[in-house]
């Protein structure tokens, strides 16, 4: 009998994986998911490709090059083909149509909720470096959409605990975006790129990009420009929504050479800058019109260096380090005016991270075995400059006000191991562990505290310890069925924005937050099964899950707190006290109909309880999915696609939820209350909605060059509706058309 592993062994000695991907470590994957693009979901494939004859590789799961199908977690990919048909605007609508996320219309924060989490209980990441830092706040985020739209490549989304692989936060799942990299390395030199442009009705969007590769048999390299202009959006009944866009200017760079055939070196650079970000969310709550939250900036870059070598011996069959750097600097404008004055806090943020790793993968009998070892050190400050102007005299008074986040560090050191063993020809077991260290270390000052907290309350030097572990069995029933399982435990460890802010939610108002220096982590236990089942004629998938959390932190009433420039508000500190369960489950099927027609549908439902108040988890999403039919020429001459996205009504919510202007009537007044902004619905309830989007495309060639153009007709019945838990919108946006051109050269 012959063994195997996870990774189907003889197909991996027969491919050399290992050494295609160490050629380049920016560029893994690229040629063995060249024509395979598309959403897939555990081994079977999405609306956008047909069932290949090998599922695509992926890393996320295992840091590893790794087929879909031998994964037993649940993994969702969005290749290229599915990015640029459905020419969503920023990475968070990349994911509105992916199984098990819910992913709603949101041009400023960008905060999939996977599994029932979201924010600081999701890892974002950028070809594997982290995006989550010790300064991230919980709830809706805008992390995640501060990527440079164009430098996109593909999404990978690992769905359920992702702790072992990555660390603390990822207890609701793993969202790793793979930029647009350097082609593999060619015996000839060549030169090749593309350039293009979108435009859009319903908001104004101009994008236009470009990038050029250059390839050769020692060197090989890449670069691309990209800017992006998001205005106002247009709802049925409503018309025009102002406060809710941003500009953007971004790119990549990289680099790879060849040392010599086992050995490469490679770079690579994105950068990313927002500006004039505008927030419809409390928009109208000062009587001149002035919005009280606008961010003039917000600036990313990350650098990462890499090396790679492929058999060095017996215990090494691929190593690879690397090191990076990262910085974030962002500036808000939080103005509230009163009958007889005006005032405006201008809050900077700066962070400095910088980080390094090693692992080594070594094939031991029939096991594959990963060792390796994380380090990542933040330099995390904030200021805030308070100005107040008197509207008779027109006197300005600037202070530097009491209440701001200490500046300090956050470290975390940690190792990790998995595995992958073949037991039986058609059974594998995947199993992994994680030991981290997390470190806080504040640094207050005076101006730092705010009655009645003290600089002593504020000093802290804390470090949390965190054993995970996950433990997966794959059986193949038949080359076309199979059978997953998988636990995996999972933490998020507290951090500054947790234990030492003040400050009032940006999705709720009357409320404020205060410091915490008690708090520890939270953990999970998740336990999934799924059935899988991929073949020529079609595809599905069905996964179900349950999640246990415990420690959560919660808000519990701290009286009242004033804040210089906000006023007398309500203010919360967090405990340690939440106990909850999640459970779900996740659909996705798909026919082939005929030569390039097939059919697909998908289904995602989620359940959450908090376990101690014996009420609803906050942010739970209604039960949705998608249908659809879609077409396509032969030679991929030309495609069309009618897709129908609908969501049931979200009739249960956390009494936290009663406090998110996204159930207000107008979230741009605020929070709902019972006379000026009274709920959305009775019930604090939303809506269903059916959504029909048709989208179609042509592949022209002027000579050599290929010219693909797009159209996509979004909400093309213009259907009135509201998405659960998108804080930013009034309604979502009425019937727009995206128009795109992409000229190859």
């Amino acid at each position: 009998m012959e063994l195997r592993t996870g990774i189907d062994r003889p197909r991996f000695r027969r491919q050399r994986v290992w050494a295609a991907w160490s050629r380049n470590w920016f560029t893994r994957g690229v040629s063995t998911l060249a024509g395979m693009t598309g959403v897939a979901v555990g081994p079977a494939w999405g609306a956008d490709a047909a069932p290949p004859a090998a599922s695509p590789i992926v890393i996320t799961a295992t840091r590893t090059p790794q087929s879909l199908a031998d994964i037993p977690q649940a993994v969702s990919l969005v290749g290229g083909e599915q990015i640029a048909h459905e020419q969503a605007r920023t990475p968070n609508l990349m994911l509105a149509e992916v199984p098990g996320v819910w992913s709603s219309y949101n041009n400023v924060q960008g905060s999939p909720i996977i599994r029932g989490q979201i924010g600081n209980r999701v890892v974002y990441l950028w070809d594997g470096i982290r995006i989550n830092n010790g300064a991230e706040f919980s709830g809706p985020n805008g992390f995640f959409n501060q990527f440079p739209i164009a430098s996109v490549a593909r999404i990978e989304v690992l769905r359920g605990p992702g702790a072992v692989q990555f660390g603390s936060d990822a207890i609701g799942g793993v969202v790793n975006v793979i930029g647009k990299q350097s082609n593999p390395f060619s015996a000839r030199q060549g030169l090749s790129g593309d350039a293009g442009a979108r435009l859009a009705s319903v908001d104004g969007e101009t994008t236009g990009w470009t990038d050029l590769t250059l390839t050769g048999d020692t060197a090989a390299g890449t670069f691309g420009l990209s800017g992006q202009h998001l205005g106002k959006y247009h709802a049925p009944g409503v018309g025009t929504i102002a406060n809710a866009g941003f500009d953007n200017l971004g790119g990549h760079a990289g680099a790879a050479w060849h040392i010599d055939p086992r050995q490469t070196l490679s770079a690579s650079l994105v950068a990313d800058s927002r500006t004039d970000v505008q927030t419809y969310s409390q928009s109208k709550l000062n009587p001149s019109g002035v919005p009280r939250i606008f961010g003039p900036y917000e600036r990313r870059w990350i650098a990462k260096l890499g090396y790679e070598r492929s058999d060095l011996g017996r215990y090494s069959e691929h190593l690879q380090s690397y090191v990076y750097a990262q910085q974030y600097d962002a500036s808000r404008l939080t103005t509230n005016e009163a009958a007889t004055s005006v005032s405006v806090t201008t809050a900077l943020t700066s962070q400095h991270i910088a980080g390094l790793g090693l692992q080594n993968t070594a094939r031991l009998g029939a096991a594959l075995l990963t060792l390796g070892a994380d380090a990542r050190f933040e330099n995390l400050a904030s200021s805030k400059l308070l100005a107040t102007t008197n509207k008779a005299t027109g006197a300005v008074v600037t202070v530097t006000p009491n209440g701001q986040v200490p500046d300090g560090t956050y470290d975390v050191l940690d190792a990790f191991a998995l595995a992958q063993w073949a037991l039986t020809r058609d059974l594998s077991l995947d199993a992994g562990a994680r030991f981290e260290q997390v470190t806080l270390n504040s640094h207050p000052v005076a101006v730092d505290a705010l009655a009645p907290f003290t600089v002593a309350d504020l000093r802290l030097n804390r470090s949390w310890h965190a054993p995970t572990y996950s433990l997966g069995l794959l059986y193949r029933i038949t080359p076309a069925w199979s059978l997953a399982g998988n636990v995996a435990s999972g933490f998020r460890a507290p951090t500054y924005s947790d234990m030492l802010s003040t400050s009032v939610p940006v999705f709720a108002t009357g409320i404020a937050s205060v410091p915490s220096p008690g708090l520890g982590p939270e953990h999970s236990l998740s336990y999934e099964v799924s059935a899988r089942w991929s073949a020529p004629a079609g595809w599905a998938s069905a996964t179900l899950y349950r999640m246990n959390l415990k420690d959560l932190i919660t808000s519990v009433a701290q009286g009242t707190i004033d804040i210089p420039g906000v006023g007398v508000v309500t203010a919360q500190r967090g405990v340690n006290s939440g106990r909850g369960e999640v459970d779900g489950a996740e659909l996705d099927a798909g026919v082939m109909l005929g030569a390039g027609l097939r059919a697909f549908a998908s289904a995602t439902y989620t359940h959450g309880v908090d376990q101690a108040a014996h009420v609803p988890l906050r942010f739970m999403p209604p039960f949705n999915g998608r249908v659809g039919l879609r077409a396509q020429g032969a030679g991929a001459s030309w495609w069309a696609e009618a897709a129908l996205r609908w969501a049931e009504r979200l009739r249960h919510h956390a009494p936290q939820d009663q406090a998110d202007v996204g159930f207000a009537t107008d979230p741009a007044r605020g929070s709902p209350n019972a006379t000026t902004n009274p709920p959305y619905r009775a019930g604090y309830q939303i809506p269903g909605f059916a959504v029909l989007n048709l989208r179609g495309g042509l592949r022209l060639h002027a000579g050599s060059t290929p010219v693909d153009l797009s159209l996509a007709l979004n909400n093309v019945l213009d259907v009135r509706y509201r998405e659960a838990y998108a804080q930013q919108q009034l309604l979502a946006p009425g019937f727009g058309a995206v128009l795109s051109a992409t000229l190859g050269f």
